[in-house]
């Protein structure tokens, strides 16, 4: 189970409750350095509203409905994406593997 949030401090006070779960960040915002916010958060990855080239920590952007937009992201690497057509991303995904 994965929680997001883009409430920084409730992702926190839920890892204390109960750490055995992923966290991520969720955030229309651009992060400086990724990767160090998730380490100094001890945070699973973010989710973010479009893509953060250069972070290595996984990435689920948020909203894709755009099929050549989803490509572009499954091609690059990410983690995953938040869409209102699942079905349809599914399908993309599976034709660009």
């Amino acid at each position: 189970m994965i929680f997001s949030s883009f409430n920084l401090a409730s992702l926190l006070v839920a890892q204390s409750i109960d750490p055995g779960f992923e966290y991520c960040y969720l955030t229309d915002r651009d992060l400086k350095d990724p990767d160090a916010f998730c380490q100094e958060y001890q945070l699973a990855g973010i989710h973010p509203h479009h893509y953060l080239a250069g972070a290595t920590v996984p990435q689920r952007i948020w909203t894709v409905n755009d099929p050549a937009v989803q490509a572009d992201l499954f091609r690059r690497g990410v983690a995953g994406i938040f869409t209102d057509d699942f079905e349809r991303a599914q399908q993309v995904r599976e034709e660009w593997l």
